[in-house]
C-alpha cells in the first residue's frame, strides 16, 4: 500500500511503501559510486517532511520513521536536513561502498549520525521506504536514485 503525506514546511511531500523499494538498501554498490541509505526511524514530528540535501542538492525526504537510499561519487559529501537543527555531517565516500545514517530527531537536538550496517538492518524494520514525489514550485524533483557526485577535497 503506497501512501501519500502532507507536505509540510518545507514544500516537498513524500510516498512512502512498506513493499521493495527503488533502491535496496543492503545491495551491492556499484563499483563507480558509494551509496547512502538516511534513516528516520522517530515518530516525533511524524507529519513533518524533512528533505536532505548532499552537497546542495536534494536527494531524498522523510517523513515519520521511513528512509530512502541514493547513489554518491567518491569524495567529500556534505549532509544536511531542511526543517532540522542538525549539524550537517560530512561524509568521505569510497566506489563500492555502502553508508548508513540515521537523523535522529530529539526534543531539543536532531543528530546526523553514521551507522553501521547491524543497525541500519534494525532501522529498517520500523521504516517505510519514501519517495520524492513533489517539490516546491520552480524546483524539481530528485530523480528516484539520484545520483550526486562527491567534492574531491581530504575529508
Amino acid at each position: 500500500m503506497l501512501a501519500a503525506s502532507l507536505a509540510g514546511c518545507s514544500g516537498y511531500s513524500v510516498a512512502t511503501s512498506p513493499s521493495a523499494p527503488a533502491h535496496d538498501a543492503f545491495q551491492r554498490a556499484p563499483m563507480s559510486s558509494g551509496q547512502v541509505c538516511v534513516f528516520r526511524p522517530a515518530s516525533i514530528g511524524a507529519a513533518l517532511t524533512t528533505p536532505v540535501r548532499d552537497n546542495g542538492v536534494v536527494v531524498g525526504a522523510t517523513q515519520g520513521p521511513s528512509y530512502f537510499c541514493y547513489l554518491a561519487g567518491p569524495g567529500t559529501h556534505g549532509l544536511s536536513v531542511e526543517v532540522s537543527d542538525a549539524r550537517p555531517l560530512r561524509l568521505w565516500v569510497d566506489a563500492g561502498h555502502r553508508y548508513f545514517v540515521e537523523h535522529q530527531i530529539n526534543v531539543g537536538e536532531d543528530r546526523l549520525v553514521p551507522v553501521h550496517e547491524a543497525r541500519a538492518r534494525e532501522l529498517l524494520q520500523s521504516c517505510d521506504y519514501a519517495t520524492v514525489v513533489g517539490a516546491p514550485k520552480g524546483q524539481p524533483l530528485p530523480p528516484t536514485v539520484p545520483l550526486v557526485a562527491g567534492l574531491l577535497v581530504a575529508p
